[in-house]
């Protein structure tokens, strides 16, 4: 069934935004090697994290901007957006056992939320 979801579809493309966004971070961080005293498992964990958070994001943008219209590509779209939000906290976690957790990073969790608010909101119409 077809449906019009404006805001699944602009929550997509800032998803889609945030991803590549994301991976050019990762390519700019590993290109720059490691330049801070952290310890080596934690810097590859943290790149591994980030690149697959930017890769989950890319294809869940590209999900919810192509898909999003009908309800099982809302379904998609939510499990991008509850993977997104599960990687997230695992970064978070990891922050936090590496002594640079700031509550700031709270934060982070408010784009993959709208997302996956907006394929919940898509798929109930």
């Amino acid at each position: 069934m077809e449906r019009k979801n404006t805001f699944l579809k602009v929550m997509a493309v800032i998803i889609l935004i945030q991803g590549i966004l994301q991976i050019l971070n990762v390519v700019l961080v590993v290109s720059a090697g490691m330049q801070t005293n952290v310890s080596s498992a934690m810097y590859y964990i943290a790149i591994i994290l980030s690149g697959l958070y930017g890769l989950t994001a890319v294809t869940g943008g590209l999900n919810g901007i192509r898909f999003g219209n009908r309800l099982d590509g809302c379904q998609r779209s939510f499990y991008y957006g509850a993977a997104l939000l599960v990687l997230d906290l695992i970064m978070i976690l990891f922050n936090a056992a590496g002594g640079s957790f700031e509550l700031d990073q709270i934060g982070s969790f408010f784009l993959p939320a709208m997302f996956t608010i907006a394929a919940v909101m898509g798929g109930r119409q």
